[in-house]
Order: C-alpha cells, then structure tokens, then sequence
C-alpha cells in the first residue's frame, strides 16, 4: 500500500472516531493533507484554577492566593501536516499550542509525540497521538486537581500594567472555538512557505489576563455541553435534550422549558417577582436575568421588567408617585418634606396624602385611613409616635383620637332612630321610647315604630316578638321582676284603654 492510500485511509479511521468539532481535516494547495485535532482532556470534578493577586511594586508580604473552580478547560490544540512519504520515511509536521500549558511543559508533549514516532516509526501515528494527548497528557504533566497559574499572572502584570490599567480588559470576551495563535520567532525565521508546520510550539494570542480567559471558556463550553445532553424534567418528569431545558446554578437542578415558563407567567402575573427562585424544594438559587427574558418573550419579560422596577422602587425612602393615574411618574423627593413635584406633569402634591399640596393644613383622610392611622399609633414605640406627629401632626392625631372614642361610644351605648336615624341614648325607664327630634314612637328592643295612639300595644300583643318585655332589662327595681313591672303599670287592660290619652309616661332620652 503507497503512503498516500495509507494517509488516506487513516484520516477516514480518525473521522469515523472522532467529531468534527475535535478533528478538522484540509487539503493544502500541494496535495498535502493537514488539519487539526483538539484535545479535550478530562479533569477531575474538583478541578480548581489558583493564583497569587501580586502586583508589579506590591509589598513583600504574604500576598492572598484566588482559587476558581473550573469544569472545562480549553483543548490543547495539534496542528499538522503530512508530508507526501508519510509513514514510510518521515513523521508529521507539526505544533502543539495551548494557552494554560508553559513553553517547558510543551516541550515535554512535543518530546513524548516524537518518542512515540520513534517506537512506532513506518506506521500511521496520528491516531496514537491524539489519543495520548487526550487521555495520558495531564498525568505526564503532573496535573492533579490544582492548575496554579500565578507565572502567568506576574507576566501578565508586567505586559497589562497593574489592575487599574488592565480593567477594561477584564471585560473581553474571548473567542474560545476560533483561537488566535502566535508563532515563535523561530517558526516565523524557518517558515519556508504557507503550508509549512514547524513541529514545535505556539501560544494563544489572548488580550486578556489567562485566569479570565479560563473562567470565560469554562462557562461557554458548559454551555455547548448543556445543550447536547439528554435531562429528566424534575417537575413533569419528561426526558429532553438540554437545548430545551433550563438549568439553575449553582444547584444544577433542570427543568424544561415548557414547565418554567409557566412556572414564571404565575409569578409575574401574581407580581411575585422580588425573586425568581428554583422550583426545588427550599432550593435556593435563582434565575437569571437572561434566563428569564429567554424563556417567557419580551412581551411579558417587559412587563416583568416594570414590575421589577416598581418593587425595588417602592424600597426607596426617597421615591414616591405621581398621584394622577394617567402619568404615575416615580418621583425624587427630600424625606424632611412633605411636598413633591412630578417632573413628568409638573404636578405638586402631598407626599402623605396624594392631595394637592395644602401647607400646613392637616392630611384629609378617609374614615379607614384614619382608623389605620389611630392603630398605628396606640400600637406604635416611642418612635413610630413621633414620626406619626411629624407627618400628621400632634394636634390632629389627638382630635383623632378624641373622634373615634367619642363614636365608640356612641356606637356601644346609643341606637338609632328607626325613623331619622339620630342616636339616642337610654338611661332608665321602660323600652318604649320617643324620638326628641321627630317624635317617633319606637320600641329600643326591636327598634320598631309603634303607633303614636297606641304605643303600648306592642308589648301587649300576643303576637309581637316584644310581648311583655316592655321592662325587659329593668333590673334595679328591687325583687319585682319585668311582669310584675308591667302589670303594676298597665294594669288591666280594660283600664288602660279608658285612662286618658293625654296622661302619658315619661320616656328619657339623651341627644348624642
């Protein structure tokens, strides 16, 4: 078999193992076939980045060390190119980058891949090799748990300049699948055309500090990992890809889309919407912003959005609204004052009341406003008092008061005219009463209006409800009880329609 079928037939091996996202193949301008692979190498599930927070004219001292967790960490990259009498003669050409890998700790991948050639020179190694980078590399380099970057960072200080310098830096996103590499001087000097691959080493080309760089690549790749995975709905227990769930951090706890989104329209539209919690029992992490204009649409993110603001508004000492329900502008004010000014109408009102602004004239406040306000106040410490008079004022809060016990009162010991409605009081005597005001006859037992000719008969008739009860409650009349009263009063009945009508008894009644 000629080398070129042997090529052949080894990148068809390599396609078939491998995606097209770790395996790249092209067809140089000279026949030659080149590509590349990149090693994703597997890291312990306690995979953490380290480094010291130095600076370029620091002090001396014990400086701290930062410690990021890390799940992902970026390929390290073989590029190559097989020469036409490849595998008879010579190996591949080659480089072999990596933006958290040392120029000395290339040196020793670069070693091992040229040992293997010499082991198993004649033969195809492509395959050899990148599994070796995949699944040996980090042991060969002696990587645990533990990447310490803090080399890269002093370099990094002296190029950047100190964190003040470097800040917007910090703020790039860096291409993390298209990576820009950076030749040595070396290759650039032996390069003797396009196609030529020194089999040696190059570097990322990141304008941004390496542990940013890691942090960025770990969260985009966990990303892409998401959604190609295959999860079990925790609420409707339905298995799907990743491309359509939602997953929370930092508990990891998934759910599908479908199932959130409802989970979120019931919040916002029962304006629970402080926070956006994960459904999981007592679990407490929260979704994020972009989570949650992904899932429910702009439409209802934007009324979400409002509600938002309104709740973190309505936090705000110095923030109140324009009463007026066609604007409703929140408005800035001074807390020692009680007037404010909508800068979107103009409109001057009282940050109390809601009325137009009134002076020094006392808030008008409806009848629950006030009871709320004299509850507040009996039930208040020293300081909720004082700043009830400041707002209110002392004077008025005690007139308050004066008002709601005298209609307690009133409400507890008096009854209404059936016929004007006035309250009347009754301090003694029997229960047929008349009104001072209308002279209505009215029973104070049952409130019914008697008849101004016969006032007694109700309480005479078999057939009322205040049969014999005209002394009913009477009881400071020695030991007579109420039908002794009534017969000692009325007498027979015979004799009480002869008495003359113009002999009336004396109710008592008091004007509230």
């Amino acid at each position: 078999m000629s080398d070129i079928e042997e090529q052949n037939d080894e990148i068809c091996v390599l396609k078939s193992i491998y995606t097209n996202e770790e395996l790249q193949i092209e067809e140089s301008i000279s026949n030659c076939i080149g590509g590349q692979f990149l090693a994703f190498v597997p890291i312990p599930s306690d995979f953490k980045i380290t480094y010291k927070l130095m600076e370029l004219e620091g002090s001396t001292d014990e400086v701290p060390t930062e410690s990021v967790p890390i799940s992902f960490l970026p390929p390290i990259v073989l590029s190559f190119k097989l020469p036409p009498n490849y595998p008879s003669k010579e190996m591949p050409d080659y480089q072999i980058s990596c933006p958290w890998l040392t120029y000395s700790k290339m040196r020793i991948l670069c070693k091992k891949l040229d040992e293997l050639w010499k082991e198993n020179k004649g033969m195809v190694i492509l395959y050899i090799w990148t599994q070796f980078l995949k699944e040996e590399s980090m042991s060969l380099l002696g990587i645990g748990d533990t990447l310490d970057l803090t080399g890269f960072y002093v370099n990094e200080l002296k190029k950047f300049g100190n964190q003040s310098k470097k800040s917007e830096l910090l703020n790039d996103t860096p291409e993390v699948h298209k990576p820009k590499l950076r030749p040595s001087v070396e290759d650039k000097i032996k390069r003797k055309s396009k196609q030529y691959i020194k089999h040696k080493i190059t570097r990322y080309h990141v304008n941004m500090h390496l542990h940013q760089y890691l942090r960025a690549y770990n969260e985009d790749r966990a990303k892409t990992v998401f959604l190609k995975g295959l999860y079990l709905c925790s609420i409707c227990y339905t298995e799907k890809l990743g491309l359509n769930c939602i997953q929370f951090k930092p508990c990891d706890h998934v759910y599908c889309r479908d199932c959130i989104r409802s989970y979120f329209e019931v919040r916002i539209k029962d304006n629970s919407i402080q926070t956006m919690p994960c459904p999981f029992h007592k679990c407490a992490s929260e979704a994020s912003q972009n989570q949650i204009r992904e899932v429910v649409g702009p439409s209802l993110y934007s009324r979400y959005d409002k509600q938002l603001l309104a709740a973190t508004l309505d936090k705000m000492q110095d923030i109140t609204y324009c009463p007026r329900t066609v604007c409703g502008c929140p408005v800035m004010r001074d807390t020692d004052e009680k007037m404010a000014v909508c800068p979107s109408c103009s409109y001057v009102f009282c940050v109390f009341c809601k009325m137009t602004y009134h002076g020094v004239e006392p808030c008008r406040l409806k009848n629950e406003e006030k009871m709320k306000l004299i509850n507040e106040y009996e039930g208040g410490d020293e300081n909720t008092k004082l700043r009830l008079e400041k707002q209110y004022g002392k004077k008025q809060i005690q007139l308050l008061l004066q008002d709601v016990k005298s209609e307690s009162w009133i409400s507890t010991n008096s009854k209404p005219c059936p016929n004007c409605n006035i309250a009347i009081e009754k301090i003694d005597g029997c229960n047929k009463m008349s009104c001072w005001k209308c002279n209505t006859f009215f029973c104070w037992l049952c409130l019914s209006v008697l008849d101004p000719h016969l006032p007694y008969f109700h309480f005479l008739d078999p057939q009322s409800k205040c049969h014999s009860q005209l002394f009913e409650g009477i009881f400071d009349h020695g030991n007579q009880d109420a039908q002794e009263l009534e017969e000692d009063f009325l007498g027979d009945d015979d004799e009480y329609y002869e008495e003359d009508e113009d002999d009336e008894d004396v109710d008592f009644y008091f004007l509230i």
